[in-house]
């Protein structure tokens, strides 16, 4: 038994470009705050660009197997020495940049009618929701971010 998937929407590569162009911008801001003093952020960030770069992977394979055109990216753009902005003020717009991220694919999935996308878009979206989790962990963990009342 041969199972053919049938090719891409117009809807769902909708979703494709929208998700890629939107990841390519999230990692190259991830790129650029790899510059941090702290260590452990860089790393942080580090992480988050092997996961956008993972994530960017899987949506241009999609693509490609319809025989679309590589979609473009920015790394050429990025042109820094230095943290650009406080640890603080990174960890913050990182985990609000992802948790974003994570809602969109949340969204793309439910938008497709393909099985293997929506299951991709899942998969994208957990990825991000821990790196997520984690950045808003490293706020807490350098005193950047009260932690929340928790049920005891």
């Amino acid at each position: 038994m041969v199972i053919t998937v049938r090719p891409l929407s117009a809807p769902e590569v909708l979703q494709l470009t929208a998700n890629y162009s939107a990841t390519e911008v999230f990692r190259e801001i991830l790129r650029s705050f790899t510059k941090t003093k702290t260590v452990e952020i860089g790393e942080h960030f580090r992480r988050g660009v092997n996961i956008c770069s993972k994530q960017l992977e899987k949506i241009q394979d999609k693509l490609e197997k319809d025989e679309l055109p590589q979609l473009p990216t920015w790394e050429s753009e990025l042109d820094t020495d230095g943290a650009p902005f406080s640890d603080r003020l990174m960890l913050f717009k990182t985990s609000l940049i992802a948790g974003a991220t994570g809602g969109r694919y949340g969204v793309s999935a439910s938008a497709t009618l393909r099985k293997d996308i929506g299951l991709a878009f899942l998969k994208m979206m957990g990825e991000t929701m821990l790196f997520a989790e984690d950045t808003g962990n490293l706020l807490i963990k350098y005193k950047m971010l009260d932690e929340p009342p928790l049920v005891k």
